[in-house]
Order: structure tokens, then sequence, then C-alpha cells
């Protein structure tokens, strides 16, 4: 991590003022809408030790839909869990979480069970 955009503060906000323009993203109160928020979740993700970090493929599907065919979805019943776990919190990689004494559980009502 040392050298790396995340730990050049210039570098950083460079990077978090082209994503600005680049994606479409959330603009509300929660949202990563602004390049202080990109800026401060970079900060964030440099905390998090790079054994922990876990790269997954959303589960998906080729569409039937009409005019789209060949296009790829989400697999409903497994992405769903997949969004699951990450919107609980819970580790990927199958590894118990650290640092954390009581799971988390969504409050976001339009989540699944």
């Amino acid at each position: 991590r040392k050298g790396t955009k995340l730990s050049n503060p210039g570098q950083l906000m460079d990077l978090a003022e082209a994503a600005t323009n680049a994606l479409t993203v959330d603009d509300g109160p929660d949202g990563i809408g602004s390049v202080k928020k990109l800026y401060d979740l970079a900060e964030d993700l440099k905390k998090v030790p790079t054994k922990r970090i876990t790269m997954t493929t959303m589960p998906n599907v080729y569409s039937q839909l009409q005019g789209f065919q060949g296009k790829v979805e989400p697999k409903p019943v497994d992405a769903e869990k997949l969004w699951s776990m990450v919107r609980d919190d819970i580790p990927l990689d199958g590894k118990p979480a650290q640092n954390k004494s009581v799971q988390k559980v969504s409050e976001d009502p339009a989540a699944a069970p």
C-alpha cells in the first residue's frame, strides 16, 4: 500500500475527482457522490488489512429478455445472498469477522430477510 494513490493525498484527491466525474453515484446523505466522501472512503479503506480483502464476481446469468439476449444480469437468488452478506457485513472469505462481538443485521426496510 505504500507508494499507491491511497497513500498520496494529492493523487487520492485526483482519483476521487475522476471517479465522481466517471460514475453515477447516489448524492443523498448516505451516498458517495462527492469528492470528500470518496476521499474519506479511501482513507477508511487504507485501514483494511489486505489479507482480509476478498474479490468476488456477482453471480450472473445471460438475459433471456427480448433485446437483451447475451447480456449479463444478476442471478436472482444467488445475487441476493451476496448482497445480503455485503449489507450485513458478513466476511465473504468464510473467516470469522474480526473485532466484532455481534453480527450486524441490516436495518434497510427494502433488504431481503
